[in-house]
This record gives structure tokens, C-alpha cells and sequence, in this order.
């Protein structure tokens, strides 16, 4: 019908014809696409996409890891706090074992029941004890340390409510940290000592010997393997060979300026102050090398999970790094705290951090993209 009225018609119709066709055709064809366009939902999951090419990357404003290499990854970003708990002293460590906290303070060991992460409680604590740093749980006994009466303490914590004295020994210097790695206990002092201690009978430790690791203190130490690494203040990572603990060894220094130290496979995570975060390349423990460093403002101690390394950090606070690319550390996140952060322990997807004055800091990290903290 509509074919034969436009030959019947004069030219100007039948151009006019034309043109309603043609648009006829447009907003058709314009209808079909729009009719095929679905509403998208946003997802919270976590997302992998490979690109192999950096040119359409902005090197000035992102903070996304792996261009170029096929495969990039959306680090932390943002840390969100869950719970603390006053303590009575000042923290300085935490050692984590089941659903228990143990706490060094200047004046005590403090034992906390965690099971409930948003709603630590108090069980037990132990005081005589002038100066605390450190402690280290195994089985059934609590290792720590006194320092201004050089002291190596065993405690006996079966009933964590009511920790008791077992036995203690004098140290040859100041004692900063302690690392229990199977019958022995390794502790860090003054004087750059590594002393280690048989603790094979917990009720009867003997003490087994003393070796020197450089010129100034030795404040804290990491245990992989037959090697400790000793974070020597002012003289380097110490990297001694233990294999023989009766006649340890030095087999190389790292140069730098250390105050804490985790070891993570072939690398080795150092806390320099000032100087931020380094990582080295420790595959050969007798050479260690240089693979990159992190600025912080006054970096303490670090611990590594997965792909990120959190540093418990004097002036900042916890700094999380993502570490993907090793030779590439890059920010993920940062969450300021009131005092002074003094060291972390992970413990599953839980971040402690004692931050001396204002207690422990409890923060949950199941989340990749979001930490957050559980409890006050």
C-alpha cells in the first residue's frame, strides 16, 4: 500500500518518502539497541584483569600494582578500627596462641581471653617483674625476659588466670627480645649478644651460651631455620648460623640501621626507623642484598601476610604496604593511633598491635581491601 502511493506521487513526495523511510529506519534500529541494554549492579567482590601494555597507564596518579606484567591488583585502602584494650602498663609486645593474648608491660605480663576479637577480656597476669620487652608461648610455659635484673623467666601458664613462677636465670647482659624455636630460647641483649638457653625441661632451663654479634645492642631477633637474624642497633642485620647452638656462628652482615626484622620465604622484611621499611633478598643467608625500601616515619617492627606487609609504625601508626611486586612496594593503607606503636603479631585474619600508652589494638584484615578494627 504504501509502495504504490509514493509512485503515484510527484517528485517532492516521493523525497519526502525517502527521508521518512531513512528516519523510520534510524529510530528502529536505535530502539533494538536501547531495548538490548540490561541495568548493572555493582559488586563487591574482588576483581583480576590483565592488561600487557603501560600506555594507557597514569605513572603520576595510580596505585594499582602489575601493569604491564599481564595482571594487575587493587591494593588496601583504607584500615578501619575494631576493638582495644587498656592495659595497665605500658605494651610494648604480644604473643598470640589459641584464644589468648599475652601481653609484655614495663611491669607485667598481662593474659587476655580473645576468643570474642570485639570484646577482649582480662584472665590473669603476672607481676614481679621490673622491666618486661618481650614474651614467647610454648605449650604449657611463657618465656620472658627481665631487664634491669637480667633475668630469663619461665612461667607456667596451664591455667592462664593464674600464671606462676617456675624458675629464672641470670643473663650476661640486658635482655631486649627472645625467639623459642624448638628446645632452645634465643634471647637479643645489650653488649650485641645472642644468648641462647636449653629449654628442653621447661622446670630445669640451663643456660648454654653467649656469643657476640657486634659493637651495640642487640634489640631483636627472627629464627628461620638454623640462621637468626639479629637486628643489631647501629651494626646491621647479624645473620648467624644456630645449626650448632652451643657454638653459634656469624655468617654475614646486612648493613643498615634495624630495629625489628620478619623473614617471609627468601626475603627479609627490616624495620630501619627513619629510614622506613627494606626488603632484601636473603636466598643466600651468607650474602644477603638489597631489593627495596618503603618510607615510613619511624618504622618498629613488621609483619607479612599474604601480600602485604604491615608495619607497626612510632609516628604513623599501623602502615600497610602491598608488596605484590617486591621490587615496587606500594601503599595500601594507613591507620594513625594515639601513642606509639611498638610492635604487631598476626594471628589469622587478626592484626594486635601494642600501642604502648593506650593499649592493645585489635584489627581484623579477612577483608583484603578493608581492614578493620574490632573492639575498645
Amino acid at each position: 500500500m504504501f509502495t504504490n502511493i509514493i509512485f503515484r506521487k510527484e517528485k517532492k513526495l516521493k523525497t519526502s518518502c525517502y527521508i521518512f523511510l531513512i528516519l523510520t529506519g534510524v529510530f528502529f534500529t536505535s530502539g533494538m539497541m536501547f531495548n538490548n541494554i540490561h541495568n548493572a549492579t555493582a559488586d563487591s567482590g574482588t576483581y583480576e584483569e590483565y592488561f600487557s601494555t603501560t600506555t594507557y597507564m597514569d605513572i603520576s596518579e595510580t596505585n594499582i600494582t602489575g601493569w604491564g606484567d599481564g595482571q594487575i591488583s587493587n591494593p588496601k585502602e583504607q584500615i578501619t578500627y575494631v576493638s582495644t584494650y587498656d592495659t595497665p602498663d605500658y605494651a610494648e609486645k604480644v604473643f598470640i596462641t589459641g584464644d589468648y593474648a599475652y601481653i609484655a608491660e614495663h611491669g607485667r605480663i598481662t593474659i587476655l581471653n580473645i576468643s570474642i576479637p570485639s570484646s577482649p577480656s582480662f584472665l590473669g597476669q603476672y607481676t614481679n617483674i621490673e622491666t618486661a620487652y618481650c614474651v614467647w608461648v610454648s605449650g604449657d610455659y611463657a618465656y620472658t625476659l627481665d631487664v634491669n635484673p637480667k633475668k630469663f623467666i619461665v612461667l607456667n601458664v596451664t591455667d592462664p588466670t593464674t600464671p606462676s613462677f617456675v624458675k629464672d636465670l641470670t643473663l650476661v647482659g640486658y635482655p631486649w627480645g627472645v625467639h623459642v624455636s624448638g628446645n632452645y630460647a634465643y634471647i637479643t641483649s645489650s653488649g650485641a649478644l645472642l644468648e641462647v638457653v636449653d629449654i628442653s625441661d621447661p622446670l630445669n632451663p640451663t643456660y648454654v651460651s653467649s656469643y657476640g654479634v657486634g659493637s651495640e645492642s642487640a634489640m631483636h631477633l627472627y629464627i628461620e631455620g638454623d640462621y637468626a637474624y639479629i637486628s643489631n642497633m647501629g651494626n646491621g642485620i647479624n645473620v648467624v648460623d644456630i645449626s650448632n647452638p652451643s657454638n653459634p656462628t656469624s655468617v654475614a652482615n646486612y648493613s643498615t640501621d634495624p630495629e625489628g626484622a620478619f623473614i617471609e620465604g627468601d626475603y627479609g622484611f627490616i624495620t630501619c626507623r627513619e629510614a622506613g621499611l627494606e626488603i632484601i633478598d636473603i636466598s643466600d643467608p651468607t650474602s644477603p642484598t638489597f631489593v627495596s625500601s618503603y618510607d615510613t616515619s619511624f618504622a618498629r617492627d613488621v609483619w607479612v601476610s599474604g601480600d602485604y606487609a604491615y608495619i607497626a609504625d612510632r609516628d604513623d601508626g599501623l602502615v600497610v604496604v602491598n608488596i605484590t611486586t617486591l621490587s615496587n612496594p606500594i601503599s595500601a593503607g594507613i591507620h594513625d593511633l594515639p601513642a606509639n606503636a611498638r610492635s604487631i603479631r598476626i594471628d589469622g585474619n587478626l592484626a594486635f598491635v601494642p600501642d604502648y600508652t593506650s593499649g592493645l589494638r585489635i584489627f581484623e584484615i579477612s577483608d583484603q581491601i578493608t581492614p578493620t578494627h574490632v573492639a575498645t
